[in-house]
């Protein structure tokens, strides 16, 4: 038995999607966190707050408050 598995990636697609439930986000810096987490852990960085030193991985708690706010 043949199996084929397809893996579609699509770039910072929670970013996309947030941006369509609320488009006052676009061209925003945005940071996508679990909300429930004392630990939390950036898991998507738009590029605009890529270019505001926001990474994945980083945790949430390391942004300062000029930082864009995680959405």
């Amino acid at each position: 038995m043949t199996r084929d598995i397809l893996h579609i990636n699509i770039p910072h697609f929670p970013i996309a999607l947030a941006r369509v439930v609320d488009p006052s986000l676009y061209e925003r810096p945005v940071a996508v966190v679990p909300r429930h987490s004392d630990r939390a852990i950036i898991q998507c960085a738009s590029p605009e707050a890529v270019a505001e030193r926001v990474s994945e991985g980083m945790p949430a708690t390391s942004l300062s408050p000029g930082s864009p706010q995680p959405a």
